[in-house]
């Protein structure tokens, strides 16, 4: 599972090391946030877009919702 930070740096050409070839997840939480950056040109966007595009996006119900509350009490 991917979050927004690591998105960012995969974008912007940050990250230390390539991500290894798997199957990714993000939270619809990332893709909003990454596609609501302000001042996003349009070249930008499209390539959020294909980044998303190669991802699973995990949307938010009630059993997730749930664990990540639990999660975050440990």
């Amino acid at each position: 599972m991917l979050d927004t930070n690591i998105a960012l740096y995969y974008l912007g050409g940050r990250l230390t090391a390539p991500l290894p070839i798997s199957l990714y997840h993000a939270s619809i939480i990332t893709e909003m946030e990454l596609l609501s950056y302000p001042n996003l040109s349009k070249i930008e966007e499209q390539q959020i877009q294909n980044f998303l595009a190669q991802l699973l996006i995990v949307n938010i119900d009630e059993p997730i919702k749930s664990m990540a509350f639990v999660d975050s009490t440990v």
